[in-house]
């Protein structure tokens, strides 16, 4: 059975524009994170707020945009991309691992072909 979303087949230009959205919405983020995060970090360090408004401003912040940028993981200095996923498909629900196990097999099996 072919996947389908709601209006049909997806097609390689589905794949693309989603691809494209995705890009544009994560870097735009990152940008409004940062910009946000340096502006209070900043304003602190020249002494323009308080603690107590320091405190208040990461508060939102972590309202905002979560407690983690990667969920389930801190990223240390020196990690892989390979130690980094697989910290964040530790934290996914266990069907979802097994979906992503299942996939990886089948990838290195068709390459055994």
């Amino acid at each position: 059975m072919v996947k389908t979303d709601e209006f049909g087949p997806l097609t390689p230009a589905d794949m693309v524009q989603w691809l494209r959205q995705e890009v544009r919405d994560v870097t735009k983020a990152s940008e409004l994170r940062i910009q946000e995060a340096t502006k209070f970090v900043t304003d602190f360090a020249l002494g323009n707020i308080s603690e107590e408004e320091l405190l208040n401003h990461k508060s939102i912040y972590a309202a905002r945009w979560g407690d983690e940028t990667i969920p389930g993981v801190l990223s240390e200095e020196g990690m892989t991309n390979v130690e980094i996923m697989s910290r964040v498909d530790a934290t996914l629900p266990r069907s979802v691992q097994e979906s992503i196990r299942r996939l990886e097999n089948s990838k290195t099996q068709g390459r055994k072909r």
